[in-house]
């Protein structure tokens, strides 16, 4: 269990206080927390608990099935030996469909290695990411703002408007950082989804080559 793991249960109750405030009592227009708001579209409290359900050991399982399915493509293309001893057409034509084959294994391998490393890039990430979030979250459990959304009434001079600056504050950095958090997700997915349409295309278009050998049945001539 990571940092954020064993941090944001603690700071559900004052990220739903944060929440609670923001809706019942808004904040001064001039906010920063109002454009964070806009652009993800959810307070602080919902914005936190959707980015910390992203766990890296997810990804880190899916690349480790994608390595073993790369070993097994590995052994399918060593099986694929070429034959001895045969001649003529039908071993002209085995060949073309033997190295079709192997070409196509190597397209598979090349797709299934691009996205082993999508995966372990994007986990890594999130390691690095998840961190940054829980290090926002110790210093709003510990700030001034805190104990003036938690203790606030009982405090002489603490004003509902000081509270909804209070909630304010702590929810634009929460949410400035969980904005952060989605942009780095968002630029990586794209940098590697791109490298993986390509291999894809790559492979289609070898296979509607024209040049590239067409189903035949093979016949040896006895």
């Amino acid at each position: 269990m990571d940092a954020l793991s064993r941090l944001h249960p603690a700071a559900c109750g004052l990220l739903t206080l944060v929440d609670n405030t923001l809706a019942r009592t808004g904040c001064r227009d001039d906010h920063p927390i109002w454009p964070l708001l806009r652009e993800g579209g959810r307070l602080p409290g919902d914005a936190l608990t959707c980015a910390a359900g992203w766990l890296p050991d997810e990804l880190h399982t899916r690349a480790d099935l994608l390595a073993q399915q790369r070993e097994s493509e590995a052994d399918v293309a060593t099986a694929l030996t070429e034959s001895a001893g045969w001649e003529g057409e039908a071993s002209a034509a085995f060949h073309a469909r033997l190295a079709s084959a192997r070409h196509d294994l190597t397209r598979l391998d090349e797709t299934g290695r691009l996205m082993h490393d999508w995966f372990t890039d994007l986990a890594s990430y999130l390691d690095q990411a998840r961190l940054r979030l829980a290090h926002i979250l110790s210093r709003a459990l510990k700030s001034s703002e805190a104990v003036t959304l938690k203790v606030g009434p009982a405090l002489v001079g603490v004003t509902p408007s000081a509270q909804a600056e209070a909630a304010a504050t702590i929810g634009a950095t929460v949410l400035a950082e969980v904005n952060y958090f989605w942009q780095g997700s968002l630029t990586l997915s794209r940098h590697w989804s791109t490298r993986i349409d390509a291999a894809a295309s790559a492979t289609l278009a070898h296979a509607s080559s024209p040049s590239a050998p067409s189903p035949t049945t093979l016949r040896a001539d006895l």
